[in-house]
């Protein structure tokens, strides 16, 4: 009766170990290049089944600025979260500002259709939200709901 005993309650345990972590119910990996402010991603569909934020990170951020041989590392950005409405336009559900490698991160939004938009990425000495400075990239970028 005790090796059985044990042998249950090894059985009991490797399971609930297998159950207890939560997951993201989805994750999307992508890469962006030639992105200037306002360029958004690929919609994702969250069927609600749980109840974790919406993340997004960017990695190894990068810019160039148009005509010039001018390059260097985005050290932040500026990044919205769109959320699709009834009518089929995806209306903001809020701005984050993150650094470059870390997560922007959104209470639980529901289900629905979202996608991510690119609003201001900055240069080592200034903010660019204008056409001027052209061609933001950043990979892996990882999205996570």
């Amino acid at each position: 009766m005790k090796i059985l005993s044990t042998a249950m309650l090894a059985f009991a345990l490797a399971i609930g170990g297998s159950i207890g972590a939560a997951h993201a119910e989805g994750t999307r990996p992508t890469t962006l290049s030639d992105w200037a402010s306002g360029s958004k991603s690929k919609p994702w569909a969250d069927g609600g089944h749980d109840t974790d934020a919406t993340r997004v990170k960017l990695s190894n951020c990068h810019y160039t600025l148009v005509g010039t041989t001018l390059s260097g590392n985005s050290p932040k950005q500026i990044i919205q979260l769109q959320k699709r409405n009834i009518i089929g336009i995806y209306d903001s559900y809020g701005n984050k500002t993150t650094n470059c490698g870390s997560w922007s991160t959104w209470a639980n939004p529901g289900s629905g259709d979202y996608k991510f938009q690119l609003n201001v990425y900055y240069t080592s000495t200034s903010t660019s939200s204008s056409t001027t400075i052209c061609c933001f990239a950043a990979n892996p970028v990882t999205i996570q709901w």
